[in-house]
């Protein structure tokens, strides 16, 4: 007598069946798909072979659960069920596997993009346009954005207010158009720049500062700039990928503005510390990082049981308050607040009663400042003179002194006798 699954389970036994090739399904019509959307022959050779290799599986996977249902033996349903699943997660493992191999050699730094499924490119489309030329309209339009003339409400900070924008290897001319609309219109964000452009990632330090020096030699308290790139393993296309520090500082920036506040540095083993990736593409040495902290682009420690952001500056060329990124994120929010704040006194009487009790709100919102360390003396004056006063003006002064960072801590060991 027959000790396998019972007869009256079939229909659960079906089911997982149904299931099974659902998935397989649908797995073979995104392979078949990117087959048919791909621009390689290559492509199309190694897909297929992954395709014929995982439906192979998938017919063993069944005659081997087919088997236990059909010959004597002890098996119950969740030993079948179970076994389904962890064949499910096998092939879909394998592909995951291949599929990551190939991509990362072939099309991470392919010449040419990969084209998204189910999506439109729009006026970019690649159609007829060659790639080179495809690549010019985007860089042409991207600076077109960024210098207001697409949308002129992109000047008007108190329409659209945003304190950074994050660079994702945008070509110079975009990276510069977004550092001048930083520095010369809005001065009221922070760019976030990387070293790397569509077409290269520096392949070491001595590369990234030559693109510093001869690329992108902008001065600027508004922009920061970060070396360097990582491996991460991306789930969804299940490959790795090549991205940025600011594909970081895009998460920690939020992150950090909530629990901690961003006049607390973005850098070090307490706040800068970096995880989840798989590798980064270079390490300083010491002597280069000293050039690129001159140069004033931050870099990435990786060390034995850590990964850090290594240094916070601006591209300011001098070495004051405002080359510490932290203390611009600081500025940027007390210029914002207190714009709003004295806004509310438009239209009011220029009297010493109005400008008595401007001068007391004022610095009752200042005093935070120093309670949670980030300026070690703030204060505003609120003035008119009588020239002012006929000419409907009012003048606030804010000062501010920055409490400044720990960079470097030297030891002395002193042995005695």
């Amino acid at each position: 007598m027959k000790k396998g699954l019972a007869e009256d389970n079939a229909s659960n036994r079906e089911l997982i069946f149904a299931d099974f090739m659902e998935s397989i399904n649908q797995l073979v019509d995104v392979i078949n798909k990117a087959v048919y959307t791909s621009i390689k022959s290559n492509l199309e050779k190694v897909i297929n072979i992954v395709k014929l290799n995982y439906l192979s599986s998938v017919v063993k996977y069944r005659k081997e659960i087919s088997r236990m249902i059909e010959t004597d033996g002890i098996n119950t349903e969740r030993v079948v069920l179970d076994n389904a699943r962890n064949n499910i997660e096998i092939s879909l493992s394998e592909v995951t596997s291949i599929g990551s191999k190939y991509f990362n050699s072939n099309l991470i730094n392919g010449g040419s993009p990969v084209k998204l499924m189910f999506g439109s490119d729009g006026s970019f489309e690649w159609g007829d346009v060659p790639n080179n030329k495809r690549r010019e309209n985007i860089k042409r339009e991207l600076v077109r954005a960024y210098n207001g003339s697409i949308d002129t409400d992109l000047l008007n900070t108190k329409k659209y207010p945003f304190s950074v924008v994050l660079d994702a290897r945008y070509p110079n001319e975009v990276k510069n158009a977004i550092s001048n609309l930083a520095k010369e219109s809005r001065k009221d964000f922070i760019f976030l720049a990387d070293t790397a452009t569509e077409f290269k990632f520096p392949v070491g330090p001595e590369d990234a500062l030559r693109w510093r020096r001869e690329e992108f030699s902008n001065s600027s308290e508004y922009t920061s700039i970060f070396s360097q790139d990582l491996v991460y393993f991306d789930e969804f296309n299940g490959r790795d990928i090549r991205v940025t520090p600011t594909y970081v500082l895009a998460s920690k920036i939020p992150t950090q503005a909530i629990e901690k506040g961003l006049h607390f540095p973005l850098a070090g083993p307490r706040r800068g510390l970096i995880s989840g990736h798989k590798a980064v593409s270079w390490t300083p040495s010491p002597a280069y990082k000293e050039k690129l902290y001159a140069s004033k682009v931050n870099y990435i420690e990786d060390e034995t049981d850590k990964t850090k952001i290594g240094s916070q500056l601006t591209s300011i060329a001098s070495d004051g308050p405002l080359s510490n990124l932290n203390n611009m994120f600081t500025l940027i929010r007390i210029k914002r607040d207190v714009e709003e704040l004295v806004s509310h006194y438009q239209f009011e009487i220029n009297d010493d009663e109005t400008r008595n009790i401007m001068y007391t709100e004022l610095n009752s919102y200042l005093e935070k400042y120093v309670s949670n360390r980030s300026c070690e003396s703030i204060s505003a004056d609120v003035s008119a003179t009588e020239y002012d006063k006929q000419r409907r003006i009012v003048r606030v002064r804010v000062s501010v002194k920055f409490n400044n960072v720990i960079e470097r801590i030297f030891i002395e060991i002193d042995v005695q006798k």
